[in-house]
C-alpha cells in the first residue's frame, strides 16, 4: 500500500494577489534554476539563473496570433492584450490565468489562458507551459510566438558569487533563430510548435516554451520531452519535502495565523536549498539566494536556526558545520558555493558555530571533530585582550552593521554570549568524558564574564546596557540585540524587568513585527535599514525574542511579539532575510503601497 506523503507542494501555495513582496522579490526555484515572472501578465518572464550562469535584463512576452487578430500578453491596461486574472505561487511553479473576450471585425474571440512557469531541475533554464482554450462557438487558428529580449548573458565563477548577484556586462548578440550568446554563455529557445494550432469550438491546445542557458562550447539541444522537464522539477521538490521535512512535526493549532506562519517558516528554509553537483557541498544551503543575492552560506544565519537546520538536514547538517569549520572564521563570516571564504571577521561567528555544534549534539550526539573546532574557536576568542574582563569586539562592520556609531567595541552582546559558549563547551566536554578540571575552569570563567558585563556595562538610570569605547566614552544604543543578553543569563531579575519596560508598542514593538533599533533611539533609528539599524529586523529576531519572553514566564508579552509576525504566513511566499519596514504600518502589495491600515 502506498504511504501518503506528509507534505505536498500545495501545502505551501499562496495566491499571487496576497503576496506583498515587491515584484523583484517574487521568484520560484527548482533547487537548480530560479526564475522570476512578469507580474500582471499571463506568460511574461523576467530574469532567471543557475550558477554560474545567469541573465540580467531578460524579458519574454508572449504574442498570440489568429485569423485577423493579434493578442499581446504584455500587461497593458488598454490595447489588444490578454488580461491577467489570477495566479498562485507554489515552491515548484507559478500558475497564472488570463482571459481575452472581444469582438474582432464583428466576430467574438473568447480565449482562456493558463500558464505554468517551472524552473528546470538538472538543466539551467525554465519551461513555460501555456494552455489556451477556445470558449467561442467557432473554430479558430492560433499560434504563440515568444518575443524575447535576452538582456545580458553572464558567467560568474562560483567563487565570485557571494552576497550580491553578479553584475558584469558582456555583450550579447543574436546568433541564429532562437539563439543568442555572449563571450561565455549561450541562450537557446525551444518550442513544441512555432506554427498555427487548430482549436475547435470549446477545444484547447498547449504551447511549450523552453529557454536554456549553457556554456558557449556546449552543443545545442535539438529536442526535449516537455512534460518530462516539468515532471523532473516537481519530483525533485517532492523528494526535497519528503526528505527534509521527515523529522519536522506538522502543526495543528487553534491560534489563528500560527499554522500559516509555521508552514511559511519551513518553506523559507527549503527555498534556500540548492542541489548542484558542482557546488562545494550538495545540497548547498544558501543564506537567501532566491534572487541571486545571499547565495553564500552565512554562519550567522545557519547558527541562528541550527535547531531546525538539524531537524531538516540531519547528518548533512554536520557536513555543513564541517565545511564552515574549514573557513577561517577569524577572517570570514561565510563561504561561497565553491567554498571560498567571504566577508570579514564577525563578532557573533564563534557563538553561531558553537550553537550549531550544541544543537547537533542535542539531536545527534557528541561529535569529536566539531567539538574540537568549537573548542579552538572559543578558546581563541578567550585569548583575545580584555579590559575589565570584556573583549573589544571592534567597529560596526564586525558587529551589527548599523549606519550610525554607537554599538561598538565593549558591548554587552556578544560579550554575554562568551559565557554561553564556555558553559556549553564545559557541558560537551562532560558529555565526552573530558577533564573535569577544564570544565570547572570554563564554568568559572563564564561566571566572571557575567559579573563583568553587569558591573562594567549596566546603566541603572537607563535600565539598559551601555556600549563603551576604548577612550571610556559611553553610548546608550537601544538595540534588540540587548535582549539576547537576558537569554545568556547576564541579567538579574530586577535588570530584566527594567529592560522589559522598553519593550512596548511604538518603540521596539509594531503591528507588523519588531524593530531592531527602538524608535526611542533618535540617534540611530532609521527607516531604510530593515536588518540591524531600525525600522525592521532580521526575520529570526522576533521569534527569538518571543522564545526569551516565554522562558521568562511572560506569555502575554511573548504572544504580542510572536503574533505580529503571523501576517507573513498570509502575505509572503517565503520570509525575507530582513523583515519589512514596519513603522509606517502599511503593506506594499506587489510593489504598490496600500493605504495605511
Amino acid at each position: 500500500m502506498a504511504i501518503a506523503q506528509k507534505w505536498k507542494s500545495a501545502d505551501f501555495s499562496l495566491p499571487l494577489s496576497a503576496i506583498v513582496s515587491a515584484p523583484q522579490h517574487i521568484w520560484v526555484t527548482s533547487g537548480y534554476s530560479n526564475v522570476k515572472p512578469t507580474l500582471h501578465t499571463v506568460c511574461g518572464v523576467k530574469d532567471f539563473f543557475s550558477p554560474p550562469l545567469s541573465t540580467s535584463g531578460f524579458d519574454m512576452k508572449m504574442r498570440f496570433e489568429g485569423d485577423g487578430f493579434v493578442i499581446n500578453d504584455n500587461g497593458e491596461f488598454w490595447g489588444q492584450s490578454s488580461i491577467y486574472t489570477q495566479g498562485t505561487w507554489y515552491p515548484d511553479a507559478i500558475v497564472r490565468n488570463g482571459t481575452y473576450h472581444r469582438y474582432v471585425s464583428g466576430n467574438l474571440v473568447s480565449l482562456g489562458f493558463q500558464s505554468t512557469l517551472v524552473p528546470l531541475y538538472g538543466r539551467s533554464g525554465f519551461i513555460l507551459k501555456t494552455i489556451v482554450t477556445n470558449r467561442g462557438s467557432s473554430p479558430l487558428r492560433l499560434k504563440a510566438t515568444p518575443v524575447i529580449d535576452p538582456g545580458i548573458l553572464q558567467y560568474t565563477p562560483l567563487d565570485k558569487w557571494g552576497f550580491s548577484p553578479p553584475n558584469t556586462k558582456p555583450e550579447t548578440r543574436k546568433t541564429g533563430e532562437g539563439t543568442w550568446s555572449s563571450e561565455k554563455v549561450s541562450l537557446q529557445l525551444l518550442q513544441n510548435d512555432s506554427g498555427f494550432h487548430q482549436l475547435a469550438a470549446s477545444g484547447s491546445t498547449t504551447f511549450y516554451t523552453v529557454l536554456l542557458l549553457a556554456h558557449v562550447d556546449e552543443p545545442a539541444v535539438h529536442a526535449v520531452d516537455f512534460e518530462s522537464l516539468i515532471h523532473t522539477s516537481s519530483s525533485a521538490w517532492q523528494r526535497r519535502l519528503d526528505k527534509h521535512l521527515a523529522s519536522v512535526p506538522q502543526l495543528k493549532s487553534n491560534v489563528e495565523g500560527l499554522d500559516n506562519y509555521y508552514r511559511r517558516s519551513l518553506i523559507s528554509g527549503l527555498v534556500c536549498v540548492w542541489e548542484k553537483p558542482e557546488f562545494i557541498i550538495n545540497p548547498h544551503i544558501a543564506t537567501a539566494g532566491m534572487d541571486g543575492g545571499g547565495l553564500n552560506t552565512y554562519l550567522w544565519d545557519a547558527g541562528y536556526v541550527s535547531r531546525m537546520l538539524t531537524l531538516m538536514f540531519g547528518e548533512h547538517a554536520e557536513t555543513l558545520a564541517r565545511q564552515l569549520a574549514k573557513v577561517r572564521l577569524d577572517s570570514f563570516y561565510s563561504y561561497t558555493v565553491s567554498g571560498k571564504g567571504t566577508g570579514v571577521s564577525y563578532s557573533y561567528s564563534t557563538w553561531a558555530f558553537m550553537n550549531m555544534v550544541w544543537q547537533l549534539a542535542q539531536q545527534r550526539g557528541f561529535n569529536r571533530t566539531l567539538f574540537d573546532e568549537a573548542k579552538r574557536l572559543v578558546l581563541a576568542q578567550e585569548a583575545l585582550p580584555t579590559r575589565n574582563g570584556l573583549i573589544d569586539f571592534g567597529k560596526q562592520h564586525n558587529l551589527l552593521e548599523m549606519r550610525n556609531a554607537g554599538y561598538e567595541h565593549y558591548v554587552a552582546s556578544p560579550n554575554a554570549e562568551r559565557a554561553v559558549n564556555l558553559q556549553r563547551l564545559a557541558a560537551l566536554n562532560d558529555m565526552s568524558g573530558g577533564s573535569r578540571e577544564e570544565s570547572a575552569a570554563w564554568r568559572e570563567k563564564a561566571t566572571d564574564i557575567i559579573a563583568a558585563v553587569r558591573k562594567e556595562l549596566w546603566d541603572e538610570k537607563a535600565g539598559w546596557f551601555a556600549s563603551v569605547y576604548p577612550d571610556g566614552r559611553r553610548e546608550m544604543v537601544y538595540s534588540i540585540q540587548m535582549f539576547d543578553v537576558i537569554h545568556a543569563g547576564a541579567t538579574t531579575p530586577p535588570m530584566t524587568e527594567r529592560m522589559l519596560q522598553h519593550l512596548v508598542q511604538g518603540k521596539f514593538l509594531f503591528p507588523y513585527g519588531i524593530s531592531s533599533v527602538s524608535k526611542e533611539d533618535s540617534l540611530r533609528y532609521e527607516y531604510n535599514d530593515t536588518d540591524w539599524g531600525g525600522s525592521g529586523a532580521y526575520t529570526g529576531d522576533g521569534p527569538q525574542l518571543a522564545s526569551i519572553l516565554y522562558h521568562l514566564n511572560k506569555p502575554a508579552l511573548a504572544y504580542e511579539v510572536l503574533q505580529s509576525y503571523f501576517w507573513m504566513g498570509k502575505h509572503l511566499a517565503y520570509s525575507p532575510r530582513s523583515s519589512m519596514r514596519i513603522n509606517q504600518a502599511v503593506l506594499p502589495i506587489n510593489g504598490v503601497i496600500s493605504s495605511p491600515v
